[in-house]
């Protein structure tokens, strides 16, 4: 998914509970039916793409033990009910200017390391 987010300057993310739902009609944690859904990770992660992310502020991609990318948020929270990724689960979005020269490098901790 993410080569797909580098070629469209995007950062997503989505949740089965919330895919239907545009975040920027409603404040932090409302509707509160559906972020009790979600786990307190679940609700972080998109806390933060939904309301804290904005422009210039950095993000970096993980996989496994490896930070793959580092990008640059262009812009503030959108969502995009067609967003096409996947199955389509993944509407919340921030734009991003990805940093094509950064090169992998491997984190101290995995994330077998930290646990569930």
């Amino acid at each position: 998914m993410f080569n797909e987010c580098r070629w469209r300057g995007i950062a997503a993310i989505g949740y089965a509970p919330m895919e239907g739902t545009d975040l920027g009609q409603y404040p932090h944690g409302q509707p509160a039916d559906l972020w009790s859904k979600l786990t307190p990770t679940q609700k972080s992660s998109l806390g933060h793409v939904a309301y804290d992310m904005r422009k210039g502020h950095l993000i970096f991609v993980k996989e496994g033990s490896r930070i793959v990318c580092k990008g640059t948020v262009r812009g503030p929270y959108q969502f995009n009910r067609r967003s096409g990724l996947l199955d389509g689960g993944w509407p919340h979005e921030v734009p991003v200017e990805w940093d094509e020269s950064f090169r992998p490098v491997k984190t101290a901790i995995s994330e077998a390391q930290i646990g569930p």
